[in-house]
C-alpha cells in the first residue's frame, strides 16, 4: 500500500495526532485527490463511504483497514473509536 494511503488511514482515526485511535471519520470533497484515495481504499474493502455531505462524503475505516495500518489495532472494533464506524 502506498504511504499516502496509509496517510488516509492514520488521519481517518487520528493517528497523525495520537498513538490510539480516537475517531473514525474523514470527510472528502468530490473530485479531490483525497476523495479517489478514499474511494480507492473503499474497494479495497479498507474504507467504507458513510453519510453523504453537500460536498462529497465521510469515509470510515473498516476492521480490514485497521489490520493494515497494524496488526495490533485489529482486536479494535472501528465502532471503538470515537465516531461513526
Amino acid at each position: 500500500m502506498t504511504r499516502d494511503l496509509l496517510d488516509i488511514l492514520r488521519h481517518t482515526l487520528g493517528l497523525d495526532r495520537s498513538d490510539m485511535p480516537f475517531r473514525n471519520h474523514f470527510a472528502a470533497a468530490t473530485g479531490t485527490p483525497d476523495y479517489a484515495r478514499c474511494e480507492r481504499l473503499t474497494t479495497a474493502g479498507m474504507m467504507k463511504r458513510g453519510a453523504a455531505l453537500s460536498y462529497g462524503h465521510y469515509f470510515h475505516v473498516t476492521e480490514q483497514g485497521l489490520r493494515a495500518l497494524d496488526p495490533a489495532l485489529a482486536p479494535l472494533s472501528p465502532d471503538g473509536a470515537r465516531g461513526e464506524g
